[in-house]
């Protein structure tokens, strides 16, 4: 029964239902519960930016110790769009599965301006080279529009900083 209202607490969350969640919480629900990716409700909500929701449950309890509520927050803040700052917290954070699903949920990154295009390709560049995201993974996001441009950006950015860093060290070795 708790998993069943824990996956339901998820949609609930998904769907910016918080009287619903409420409810589902009030009822047995674990407001710290996490989804099969790792995510918690209150990370959801944030990526969302549904702040009624995270109010919700912080209320009842929430966990809001971990970095990625304030991640999505100092994001959204930087961007006219919450939600393309939500993307560009997600893609920088290797969080490619909420990335997906804000992309799903009509999130557009054709039309933006140059800057913030320019923002999510570091975040991107900046996730590919620390490692917190696979260059495979980013093949789940490249096909909704203007995606595959911005990747297409920031990866061979990393290619080029790669090269350049060969280049660099078979010249000090020649020295």
């Amino acid at each position: 029964m708790g998993k069943a209202l824990n996956e339901q607490l998820m949609i609930a969350v998904k769907q910016g239902d918080s009287e619903r969640a409420g409810n589902l919480i009030e009822s047995g629900a674990d407001v710290n519960c996490k989804d099969n990716d790792g995510y918690s409700a209150l990370d959801w909500a944030a990526a969302y930016a549904d702040n009624l929701m995270m109010e919700t449950l912080m209320l009842e309890g929430a966990d809001d110790t971990n970095d990625m509520m304030s991640g999505f927050l100092v994001c959204q803040s930087a961007f006219k769009d919450k939600l393309f700052g939500s993307l560009v917290f997600a893609v920088s954070n290797g969080d490619i599965v909420i990335a997906e699903d804000l992309l799903k949920k009509g999130l557009k990154v054709t039309g933006k301006e140059t800057v913030e295009r320019e923002a999510l390709a570091a975040a991107i560049e900046s996730g590919l080279t620390d490692g917190r995201i696979k260059e495979l993974s980013l093949e789940r996001i490249s096909s909704y529009p203007g995606m595959r441009f911005v990747i297409l950006k920031a990866v061979s950015r990393v290619k080029q900083a790669e090269v350049k860093k060969k280049i660099k060290k078979n010249t000090r070795k020649k020295k």
